[in-house]
């Protein structure tokens, strides 16, 4: 009997000690009710245990050396040329490329115009159309470049004022372009260059035969002259 009025009495001491706790709880803390069998007593306690939240730990990891934020720089147009030599009825690729040099070309647009219109506008049939920009690195300097195609090259494209238009926060520019029909005289030189050759050989040929003819006309008179002195030495 000694030992049960001792277990009983540290059981209710135990209670105590815990309400005692549930009456001030901290903010982090909370208080779960729960039931605590106690075998030796036979009787049931419910008493209140102490959890203590813990706040979650976020991991953040910081980079030694964050990665180079690039900046924009003024952009140069460097082709296209003032005037493009075409055929009519050939097809013409003209390339509008930009030089940036370290400068980030996410925020650099580039376009054509014809007449100040958009290529769109101005050939709406399709006939003229801008190619796919490409964005490419040479020697550690960044290129941006928008071909202009015809498909192909009318007298219609004679008479077109063409742009090239770069634009970024920092620079608007543009470059003006015109197609002019290649001229004839050179095709005409190609045509007439065996002409002329074979003329050549022919005339080698003939001044060679010319030449030879009349040497053998020299060695025949050669000839005949000794024997004309001999006649003349006989006396009479």
């Amino acid at each position: 009997m000694p030992q049960l009025h001792r277990a009983a009495r540290d059981l209710e001491e135990g209670r105590k000690r815990r309400l005692a706790v549930v009456e001030k709880p901290s903010a982090p803390q909370a208080v779960l009710p729960c039931c605590l069998m106690c075998t030796h007593v036979r009787i049931s306690k419910c008493c209140f245990v102490e959890v203590r939240m813990m706040r979650p730990v976020v991991e953040t990891t910081h980079s030694p050396h964050p990665p180079e934020k690039k900046e924009e720089t003024i952009p140069v147009i460097i082709s296209p040329l003032k005037t493009i030599s075409a055929s009519l009825g050939s097809r013409l690729t003209i390339p509008c490329k930009v030089f940036l040099g370290t400068g980030t070309p996410l925020t650099t647009m580039l376009w054509w115009t014809a007449n100040d219109t958009h290529i769109e506008s101005a050939y709406p049939g399709g006939r003229v159309t801008e190619g796919p920009r490409q964005e490419y690195s040479e020697n550690n300097e960044n290129y941006i470049e928008v071909p202009l195609i015809f498909d192909p090259v009318t007298r219609e494209d004679l008479h077109m004022d063409f742009k090239c238009v770069v634009h970024n926060t920092l620079s608007f520019q543009t470059l003006r372009t015109t197609v002019k029909e290649a001229s004839s005289t050179f095709s005409w030189g190609i045509v007439l260059a065996p002409l002329s050759l074979a003329f050549l050989v022919l005339g080698g040929i003939w001044m060679h035969r010319r030449c030879k003819h009349r040497t053998g006309k020299a060695d025949g008179l050669t000839v005949l002259w000794p024997h004309h002195q001999d006649f003349q030495s006989y006396p009479k």
